[in-house]
């Protein structure tokens, strides 16, 4: 389900862990662009590429290695987050925990 989407189907989408939203969240997160003076010219492409590919390549092992009961029973959530404008006073990053904090609008 996406945010505000409603669930009719019967179950209050917890899958048995009541608390879940009480639980603290881990978030794993990288910033998914790099900054140059020239448009043309993007010297740290390499270093956003890379950054998602690791942060990919976690998620991905963990999604394939870790089973679902494990994952609820650690003492909080995991959450993945990629992000732009980072490199012009965590644009990206600050709007996330504003919509967090303050609700989605």
């Amino acid at each position: 389900l996406g945010y505000g989407e409603e669930n009719n189907d019967g179950n209050d989408g917890n899958d048995g862990n009541e608390n879940d939203g009480q639980r603290p969240v881990v978030l794993l997160a990288t910033s998914i662009d790099s900054t140059s003076m020239f448009h043309d010219i993007s010297p740290g492409a390499n270093t956003a590429a890379s950054n998602i590919l690791a942060l990919l390549l976690t998620a991905h092992l963990i999604g394939s290695s870790v089973t679902d009961d494990v994952l609820d029973g650690l003492s909080s959530r995991i959450a993945f987050g990629f992000f732009q404008g980072e490199s012009y006073g965590y644009i990206g990053s600050r709007r996330f925990l504003k919509d967090v904090v303050g609700g989605f609008q």
